[in-house]
């Protein structure tokens, strides 16, 4: 779904960040708890999204919509991320680590 989407709107957890910067999508994070604020950080320092320092329920629905606004003139910096992201080919060598670690130590 996340390729259809302008922009992508959540909690700031580690997989819904990471597959939203994947997709090359900009975030607006709203953290509830644990990591969320770190991820919230992160997105804003990278400059491909908004990373709120309150909690949802301290955020008024106008500055959810400047949010949105802001994340969606992110949009080239978030795309361009994503390409990058996608060039590392993560996945494919995450699993051949794997493998090469397992032929060697069983």
């Amino acid at each position: 779904m996340l390729p259809r989407c302008s922009c992508a709107l959540h909690h700031g957890g580690a997989g819904t960040t990471q597959a939203t910067l994947y997709a090359g999508k900009p975030a607006v994070i709203t953290p509830l708890s644990f990591e969320q604020p770190l991820w919230a950080n992160t997105v804003r320092c990278l400059g491909v999204g908004v990373g709120f320092e309150k909690q949802l329920k301290e955020i008024s629905p106008a500055e959810l919509n400047d949010a949105i606004a802001e994340a969606e003139a992110l949009a080239p910096a978030a795309e361009a991320l994503g390409r990058n992201l996608r060039k590392e080919g993560g996945v494919v060598k995450a699993a051949k680590m794997l493998d090469d670690f397992l032929q060697q130590e069983v």
